[in-house]
């Protein structure tokens, strides 16, 4: 390099693992190497953020004008692992830049390969596990499938169907098992934004089995569907999705086998073939109800064929008789007593946008299952991880932070009946009597806390039946049970502790059993399975073992209320038991929130989230499901900085 000339700048990234994706480095390590050339002495520097303050490494190009330095890329939030490094050179006043595009992956990344070129993926395995695991099971499924719907600034949707070119017909591709919907694994929930990849369901949001989405506009509203995000495009890769989403969309319905679903198909250079049918059609402006005259819209048209009418072209949606049917979007100018023609033009198989192969690019950093990286000053609520606990533990599973000095009776355990966030640092765990009438006066107040504190308070219900006393309580223990096991627990206790006066004093057995059972209908309970499950053995030993738990802790009546594992004294008033609970929270000093039913880590309290002071966490996690295992879990921060 000439001192003298024009100051230059060379960027050598090939010290890194990476994987190209048209214009990005793809790298599951954050630790980013950049290498080159400059004038000797000048300063090099790193702008990571778009801040322009270039203070992200920084280096002195030795003596033959040679630098080194590493970058730490981020994945957060805001740049959901897409780091746009920015590296200047500046010696004597003069400066020169050069750009670097590298995406940090957490997750898996996969491509996409359609006839239009190319685009990756990045799974999100922490947030949608299920959902991810379920897609990643058989990738050869999408083997040759096309994209069969597209909206322009909506959705590509594929995954569904491919094409048999020998035979001329749409074949299915095969379903896989659904996976639970995932949309609220999260908090925030990963919302349907452009250029996110989401699951194609029904109605009901648990029927993902394999059909997908890639928004190419903001679908928040697709949100309360719910529709899992389970992944987001890389990189440059929107550009090949909107070129799709730009290809001309046709409604090819009826003119090859199998082809209902195919009303919004990207087909390249196709052109439809209109052909008149029998009749005359009429349709109001802005309506999708076409009516016939003379017409034969049974044996002459298919869902999703595509129609003409009056110069619009549609397509129709369900077909009702030979005088009624219905349009996928409605008939903008409507149309009285016109003739009407279907498409009947096939398309062939290159005409559709293929997606050729769904591959693996980039795995996760192999890592112990329990060792997980957090980036300094993540937000409250990032994800860390899920703790895994040894092989052969059953499910249910019930997790939390090992406090040696807690009292086992009052560990949770899996079938405990939980209100609240699982994750809430906070717990109450109330032993009641369902015929206690101080049980029921305070009832107001416990349901008051949990909407006092979301997201801070878990209230824990435990029976402690004391029929010496209430001869019922032991019979509305197993009624609650049983209204459990139709995931109403709950709502019983509530209507048995509000409604207490109908029924604790009952002394007639065949009367107290019609007061349950008029409870169950109350709630919309199966009462068939209601009556079976109260006559169910394992449902009294369920409340026995609460009554046994409660005895052993010698406890003085009902209701009793332990927090944070410590007995307290029922407080006089629910302003007092408000200022209990929130010295509590006050109190609480966990840089992590633990899911106590699935074991997944998110950030609590970024403060703590400082690479020089605490650069490690180690976390005892037990997790139980009858038998109890201690594990281990390692969290280390990662200095966004890089210095």
């Amino acid at each position: 390099v000439n001192p003298a000339g024009a100051l230059s700048l060379t960027v050598d990234t090939s010290a890194n693992e990476t994987v190209l994706s048209n214009d990005t480095l793809l790298t599951n390590v954050p630790q980013f190497n950049l290498t080159g050339m400059t004038r000797p002495g000048a300063v090099v520097a790193v702008d990571r953020d778009g801040d322009g303050a270039f203070n992200d490494g920084t280096t002195t190009a030795d003596p033959s004008g040679n630098y080194a330095l590493d970058v730490t890329l981020l994945h957060n939030d805001a740049n959901r692992g897409a780091n746009r490094l920015t590296v200047r050179a500046s010696d004597n006043g003069q400066q020169v830049e050069e750009e670097v595009n590298a995406h940090l992956a957490l997750g898996t990344v996969v491509r996409f390969d359609s006839d239009l070129g190319a685009w990756d993926v990045e799974l999100l395995d922490a947030d949608a596990p299920n959902t991810v695991g379920a897609f990643l099971a058989d990738l050869s499924r999408y083997d040759d499938t096309f994209v069969h719907r597209n909206i322009l600034d909506f959705v590509i949707q594929g995954g569904g169907f491919g094409f048999d070119a020998g035979s001329s017909e749409v074949i299915d591709a095969p379903p896989f098992p659904a996976p639970p919907n995932e949309f609220d694994a999260v908090d925030p929930p990963n919302s349907n934004l452009r250029g996110t990849l989401s699951t194609a369901q029904t109605a009901d949001p648990n029927t993902f089995t394999g059909q997908w989405f890639v928004s190419t506009g903001d679908n928040s509203g697709l949100d309360s569907v719910p529709h899992t995000v389970f992944g987001r495009v890389v990189g440059s890769g929107m550009d090949v999705v909107d070129a799709i989403n730009q290809t001309p969309s046709f409604a090819v319905g009826g003119t090859i086998a199998n082809s209902g679903a195919l009303s919004d198909v990207p087909l390249e250079n196709y052109a439809p073939m209109y052909q008149p049918i029998s009749g005359q059609v009429s349709v109001s402006p802005g309506n999708r109800f076409v009516s016939g005259v003379g017409t034969s819209f049974t044996s002459q048209l298919a869902q999703g064929q595509g129609v003409r009418i009056a110069g619009e072209e549609l397509a129709v949606s369900g077909i009702f008789s030979d005088v009624l049917l219905q349009l996928v979007r409605p008939h903008l100018s409507g149309a009285s007593g016109v003739e009407a023609a279907r498409n009947t033009a096939a398309p062939a198989a290159e005409q559709f946008v293929t997606i050729r192969t769904i591959s693996k690019v980039l795995e996760p950093a192999e890592t112990d299952p329990n060792t997980f990286l957090v980036f300094e000053n993540s937000a409250a609520g990032t994800g860390v991880g899920q703790v895994v606990p040894a092989d052969g533990m059953g499910l249910p599973m019930i997790f939390e932070f090992y406090d040696p000095t807690q009292n086992d009776p009052l560990r949770l355990v899996p079938d405990d009946h939980l209100a609240g966030d699982p994750a809430a640092p906070v717990v109450l765990i109330e032993y009641l009597d369902l015929a206690c009438p101080a049980c029921a006066a305070i009832h107001p107040t416990v349901e008051q806390l949990k909407e006092d504190f979301e997201g801070e308070l878990l209230v824990v219900s435990r029976h402690f039946p004391l029929t010496g006393i209430h001869p019922n309580a032991f019979d509305a223990a197993i009624a609650s049970e049983a209204a459990a096991r139709q995931g109403m627990f709950h709502a019983m206790v509530d209507i048995l502790l509000t409604r207490q006066n109908e029924w604790a004093g009952t002394s007639n057995a065949m009367i107290l059993q019609a007061q349950f059972e008029g409870f169950a209908v109350d709630l919309g309970l199966n009462l068939a399975q209601f009556r079976t499950d109260q006559a169910d053995p394992a449902l009294a030993a369920r409340v026995n073992r609460d009554l046994n738990v409660a005895q052993d802790l010698a406890l003085p009546g009902t209701p009793t209320f332990f927090l944070q594992g410590e007995e307290i004294a029922t407080p006089a008033s629910p302003q007092a038991f408000d200022a209990v609970i929130q010295a509590a929270v006050d109190a609480v000093d966990q840089p992590f929130a633990l899911h106590r039913q699935d074991g997944r880590l998110t950030v609590r309290d970024n403060t703590a989230l400082d690479f020089e002071v605490n650069p490690s966490f180690l976390l005892e996690v037990q997790v139980q499901n009858g038998s109890a295992e201690i594990v281990d879990v390692m969290v280390n921060v990662i200095d966004v900085f890089g210095e």
